[in-house]
């Protein structure tokens, strides 16, 4: 999805408003990555071995 189709998804909901509210849109890469996938990848981009530990959210 390049920046040209997320300004679409705002045009559009903008020259719809009627149509538009109370609605929720969402525009999302075709290749979009997790937050430990993210990570993952930097570890193996600097050549480093994997050390991620899972805490709870308290």
């Amino acid at each position: 999805m390049s920046a040209d189709d997320v300004s679409q998804v705002f045009f559009k909901a903008i020259t719809r408003r009627k149509a538009a509210l109370g609605e929720s849109f969402h525009a999302v890469g075709a290749e979009s990555i997790t937050l430990l996938g993210y990570a993952q990848a930097m570890y193996r981009y600097f050549g480093q071995e994997e050390n991620i530990k899972f805490l709870p959210w308290d």
